[in-house]
């Protein structure tokens, strides 16, 4: 997951990861216990959609792609994670 948030989706240009990475916004090593599981998948999935004011570049690479089963997946492991 780490390597997703830093290499697909440019996280950690303003987020830091286990310490390492932005530091304009917060810790996302973390983000499993504070946030709801709905909002960390729509956030990998969409995260101009979902934070509008992220700025343009903020998960400028690809969206996670893959079947609807693979899709659900990502969903579980978000709610997994962060349960």
């Amino acid at each position: 997951a780490e390597r997703y948030l830093v290499e697909k989706l440019d996280c950690a240009g303003c987020h830091s990861i286990n310490g390492q990475g932005g530091k304009l916004a917060p810790e996302l090593a973390t983000a499993g216990a504070r946030l709801e599981p709905d909002y960390l998948y729509s956030m990998l999935v969409d995260p101009q959609a979902a934070a509008p004011t992220l700025p343009r570049s903020a998960g400028r690479a690809q969206q996670p792609s893959g079947s609807g089963e693979q899709q659900q997946q990502q969903h579980a492991a978000c709610r997994q994670h962060a349960g």
